[in-house]
């Protein structure tokens, strides 16, 4: 890992849970009546398939846009209004479209931001702060997907040094084998992967320093 990667995943300490002037800048947008160009977006937007996104694609803020990728998912997979600038092949200006909305400038998304920025796309969920932030394994377990706010280094295979805020995205409960798809966007594998119950636990209770375990079920 060089120096620049060193200097750019420490900024993502601060993706820690807060209240106060960034959760403000996400606002629910007002409906506009459907044009027949809007009604040509949708019907395209149908044809987007899930799929994982590495926050990893060139962009100068990619070593801290993992809340990005994580919404980008949750939108995606939820049937949300995706970003203008939303490609299959390339998420890197959807991503940069997210961070303008959440108001993060070049520097951290906070996780009290995320729940705006999505709901104005469309998506819409419930929040999970602290002891109750386990709670979300359950709401997975009955079908619904999930940001959560970890720290680098919990899960193996990242591009990332240890110790750090990262947000992640849950997408899947397999009740056969009793696993997650748990969607980290700093995969170098840039696939996602199967985790256990003890996983998640250990995923949602182990935040960075001075963060708070957070989960938002969606």
């Amino acid at each position: 890992m060089t120096s620049i990667k060193n200097k750019l995943i420490a900024g993502t300490a601060a993706a820690f849970v807060a209240t106060g002037a960034i959760a403000g800048t996400a606002t629910a947008a007002t409906a506009a009546p459907q044009s027949d160009g809007v009604q040509v977006q949708e019907a395209a937007q149908k044809e987007h398939k899930f799929q994982y996104i590495s926050q990893v694609q060139g962009q100068d803020t990619q070593y801290y846009d993992c809340a990005q990728a994580s919404m980008l998912m949750a939108i995606l997979q939820n049937g949300g209004d995706l970003p203008s600038k939303y490609s299959d092949s390339d998420q890197s200006a959807a991503m940069s479209q997210l961070r303008a909305e959440a108001g993060g400038g070049t520097g951290n998304i906070q996780s009290s931001a995320i729940p705006g920025v999505l709901s104005n796309h469309g998506v819409k969920g419930t929040e999970y702060v602290n002891g109750n932030a386990s709670k979300v394994i359950d709401q997975i377990k009955d079908g619904k997907q999930a940001i959560i706010l970890t720290q680098t280094g919990v899960i193996s295979g990242e591009d990332a040094n240890p110790g750090y805020g990262h947000f992640v995205y849950v997408s899947d409960y397999n009740k056969d084998k009793g696993t997650f798809t748990v969607n980290d966007p700093l995969q170098k594998s840039k696939k996602s992967y199967q985790a256990t119950k003890a996983n998640m636990d250990a995923i949602i209770n182990n935040p960075a320093q001075g963060n708070t375990p957070w989960a938002y079920a969606v």
